[in-house]
This record gives C-alpha cells, sequence and structure tokens, in this order.
C-alpha cells in the first residue's frame, strides 16, 4: 500500500499577491490548496484600479460608515466642550461688567469695568 497523500492545488500566487490568494480564499472560488510560491515573480497590476468585489466594497463601506459616526461624535464632543468654553467666557464677561462700588469720602463712586 503506497501511503502518499496528494492534495489537489488549486492555484498558485508569489508571495507578494498574498491579498489576491486571500480574496480567492474569502470568496470562496477555489477547489484545493492555494499555495504561496516565493519563487513566483508578482503579477504587474494594471495602471487602472481594479473593480471591488461585492464582499470588499461592503467591508470598505461598513468601514467608512464607523468612521464616519465616529467622526460625528467627536465633532459633537468638541462642539459640546466649545459650548461649555463660551458660556465661560460669557460668565466671566458678565462678572467685569458687574459694576463696582467704592466708596470715597462718604460718597459712592460706581465704575463700570469693561
Amino acid at each position: 500500500m503506497n501511503k502518499k497523500i496528494s492534495p489537489t492545488i488549486d492555484s498558485r500566487y508569489a508571495f507578494e499577491d498574498v491579498s489576491d490568494a486571500m480574496l480567492r480564499l474569502q470568496e470562496r472560488k477555489n477547489v484545493g490548496k492555494v499555495v504561496l510560491d516565493v519563487n513566483l515573480q508578482p503579477t504587474p497590476k494594471p495602471v487602472e484600479e481594479e473593480q471591488p468585489t461585492k464582499k470588499s466594497s461592503l467591508f470598505s463601506t461598513k468601514l467608512l460608515k464607523r468612521s464616519s459616526e465616529k467622526n460625528k461624535k467627536e465633532e459633537e464632543k468638541t462642539d459640546e466642550s466649545k459650548e461649555e468654553k463660551a458660556d465661560d467666557n460669557k460668565e466671566e464677561k458678565v462678572a467685569e461688567k458687574t459694576e463696582k462700588e467704592e466708596v470715597t469720602n462718604g460718597e459712592k463712586v460706581v465704575e463700570a469695568t469693561a
């Protein structure tokens, strides 16, 4: 009896093309093993950008949505802190504008500071 295992190889990719190999696995297009071969030359990429697949575009859409939600939350926090600072500044200005009374020679002199 010959005790050898011979796996079915679906495709071979250069080590630099690992993203293409992973995409093939994620999309479940392989029937057999997907092999990364360090001796193969990477495939030249076209100058034009390739259209993203449905899964990768869905993933990038989710990432964009999450990052935009995060940015909105950060903007709300900064807006709230700006409003709080503005309120503090208004209170300080009101306090500065309050009239000070001094008693000089028994007379009241009212000074307004701006």
